[in-house]
């Protein structure tokens, strides 16, 4: 009986076609940034005599995180000036605040404000990060004055002054 001299391990998503990822001496592998799903894995030894048959297939499942839902939204309006800010989230690279089926902020502050009157819309807030973002926080309303679309928007300056 011949000893194995290498390893080959494949990979697959769900029920994809099976990828080689290993093909040396070692028997060991380090796997990271792997895609949500149910990923198969399966392995052989071989030798100068050819190789074996995979072994039975292990099978692990990935579920990356999304951030949570940002809670705390508040809607300030102050004149012709309207302020949002809310809770950070960890694990969130950045954050989109909307109303109906409009996004207007897209970026990593927990706080906004554009030099507009709030209107009366129902404001939402969302966490994201490289896995995807949460769903969308509950409304908050405005408390009127003008029509609720966001004019020359800018990102509101934190306490030290920066975005």
């Amino acid at each position: 009986m011949n000893a194995a001299t290498k390893y080959q391990l494949q990979e697959r998503l769900g029920s994809g076609s099976w990828a080689t990822i290993h093909d040396a001496v070692g028997t060991s592998k380090d796997i990271e940034g792997q895609a949500n799903g149910s990923w198969g894995y399966r392995a052989r030894g071989c030798n100068v005599a050819g190789c074996g048959p995979y072994s039975a297939i292990k099978t692990v499942s990935v579920q990356l995180l999304t951030p949570a839902v940002p809670t705390g939204l508040t809607v300030t309006s102050q004149g012709m000036l309207c302020k949002f800010s809310w809770n950070s989230v960890g694990g969130t690279t950045s954050y989109k605040l909307g109303n109906g089926n409009v996004t207007f902020y897209e970026g990593p502050c927990p706080v906004y404000q554009w030099d507009a009157p709030c209107g009366t819309a129902g404001y939402r807030v969302a966490a994201c990060n490289a896995n995807g973002c949460s769903a969308w926080s509950g409304p908050v309303f405005g408390s009127g004055g003008g029509g609720g679309t966001p004019l020359q928007a800018t990102p509101a300056l934190d306490e030290e002054g920066g975005e």
